[in-house]
């Protein structure tokens, strides 16, 4: 008989979250670029919130867990790949500049062995560890790709028009 698993709804909402994203770039380059930037968007934000509502993670111990992953899904945006990046926004002297599928592809990266972790191993330790890595890796360095991404993608989709709302009110933004 398996032993039913507790976690906190954040924790279970972290891990859809993160499913739905690495399952998303996973089968983004079926999609349209327009559909694509938009999903990314979507999937980026929910990303996003996800990781705000998950409480701090502790993980004691050595974590007994080693998961090689040799899929590296197919990222790109076209023409709307590249953009402006600042570091440090504070500092108008630190852009750079930036690819969305630079940006995906660390995400990713650091989100897909912990989802391993969390499907196919399934423990509870597995699972623990698979949150305390995701939490850590986000907020201290994929958060940066993620807001930079969001913000890149929603100028994009403002500038196509995707957003007929705004558009609507702002003309000068087409």
């Amino acid at each position: 008989m398996k032993t039913k698993l507790i976690f906190k709804e954040s924790e279970n909402e972290c891990a859809r979250a993160v499913r739905d994203f690495c399952s998303f770039v996973e089968e983004m380059s079926s999609f349209p670029i327009e559909e694509r930037l938009r999903k990314t968007s979507i999937n980026l934000a929910r990303l996003h919130a996800a990781f705000l509502d998950l409480p701090r993670q502790k993980f004691s111990g050595k974590p007994k867990i080693i998961i090689y992953n040799d899929v590296f899904p197919e990222i790109s945006f076209g023409k709307h790949d590249s953009y402006w990046e600042y570091f440090n926004p504070y500092d108008k002297g630190s852009s750079c500049k930036a690819l969305l599928c630079d940006d995906l592809s660390d995400i990713y990266i650091y989100l897909i062995d912990g989802l391993i972790a969390w499907d196919e191993i399934g423990t509870h330790s597995a699972r623990k560890w698979a949150l305390y890595v995701w939490k850590s890796n986000y907020h201290s360095h994929s958060s940066e790709h993620a807001t930079g991404a969001l913000r890149a993608i929603n100028a994009v989709l403002t500038r196509l028009g995707l957003y007929l709302e705004v558009t609507t009110f702002f003309p000068l933004l087409r």
